[in-house]
């Protein structure tokens, strides 16, 4: 039986504010798990399915809100669906295929680190997610010209063999900075938003 005091808790915050900027991480976390490979996994729910669900674990009682040590709500509920969809893409039938960001570069597709996004959200939002993505990967690159050269032809969409052909490179030398990308790429996507 979950406390009467965090019902009333639960009842008294601002749901309107807060379901949406929910249903915003949830995207996010969803958008994640198929940047790294996870494509099939997420076909079955959607990111408002994963936010909807933690508020109702959450007020259930299955989910249990510590305001003492969590007094963020939100905070509580990123972390709930963070584990949500993290669960749903290492279930058996989650793992699939790969995206061609995390392909092994023996095949030719494109890499595009993006390729997986839902496109349930085109628009605005998703073109500034994107850019936020590769501002992050350009500034990781710092003033490595080789990797900021790399990373311009995946923007463009162009496989690996283009790539080395564009840049007059040896494959083992785009793969090798293709292998970087993706540990950085893995890096941000690690790390918690809020």
């Amino acid at each position: 039986m979950i406390d009467p005091e965090i019902i009333q808790k639960l009842n008294s915050q601002d749901w309107e504010s807060f379901i949406p900027r929910l249903v915003h991480y949830a995207l996010f976390r969803v958008k994640a798990a198929r940047w790294r490979g996870r494509q099939n996994a997420i076909l079955d729910l959607e990111a408002k399915d994963f936010a909807l669900k933690a508020i109702a674990l959450v007020y259930t009682g299955k989910r249990k809100w510590n305001p003492d040590q969590v007094p963020d709500i939100l905070v509580y509920l990123k972390g709930v669906v963070h584990s949500l969809v993290h669960h749903h893409v290492q279930s058996a039938g989650a793992r699939k295929r790969q995206s061609p960001i995390l392909r092994s570069t023996d095949d030719d597709d494109p890499l595009d680190p993006l390729e997986g996004a839902p496109a349930q959200e085109d628009g605005p939002l998703e073109e500034l997610e994107r850019k936020e993505l590769e501002d992050h990967l350009i500034k990781w690159a710092g003033t490595e010209e080789l990797l900021k050269s790399v990373l311009k032809c995946l923007f463009e969409g162009k496989k690996r063999a283009d790539i080395a052909m564009e840049l007059r490179l040896p494959l083992a030398i785009v793969d090798n900075c293709l292998k970087r990308i993706r540990r950085a790429l893995n890096k941000f996507l690690d790390d918690d938003t809020n």
